[in-house]
C-alpha cells in the first residue's frame, strides 16, 4: 500500500498571510475517512492512504491530484499554500501515521 504525504509550515503561512490567525490552522488531528491532517510543532502534515501499485514509489498523477484536491476541499483557505507545495508530495510503502511514528510488526523468521 502506497501512502501520500506533504507538509506546510504554519509559521511561513502566518508570516505571509495577515488575514489568517493561528486559529485558522489545524491545531489537532483532523480525520476525514482516508485523509489525516495533523500538527507536529510548526509543521502541518497532510497524509492519506493512496493505492496499491506494486513497488512504485512515485506519485500516480491521478491519485496525487485527488489528494491535493481533497486537501483543498478540507482547508479551502489554505489553497494557495497547498497548490504551491503540490510538487513536494511524497509517497512511501511504510505505514505512515499522522504523528510520524512508524508502525512496526513482526516479520517472517
Amino acid at each position: 500500500l502506497k501512502g501520500y504525504a506533504f507538509s506546510l509550515s504554519a509559521k511561513d503561512i502566518l508570516a505571509s498571510s495577515p488575514d489568517l490567525t493561528p486559529n485558522d490552522l489545524p491545531q489537532r488531528i483532523v480525520s476525514d475517512k482516508y485523509m489525516f491532517t495533523s500538527r507536529l510543532g510548526d509543521e502541518i502534515r497532510f497524509t492519506s492512504i493512496g493505492e496499491f501499485s506494486g513497488w512504485a514509489t512515485a506519485p500516480t498523477p491521478r491519485v496525487k491530484t485527488e489528494f491535493i484536491d481533497e486537501s483543498i476541499r478540507q482547508f479551502p483557505h489554505l489553497e494557495k499554500y497547498i497548490r504551491s507545495n503540490a510538487d513536494n508530495v511524497k509517497c512511501g510503502h511504510r505505514p505512515y501515521v499522522s504523528d510520524g511514528i512508524l508502525l512496526l510488526g513482526r516479520g517472517d523468521s
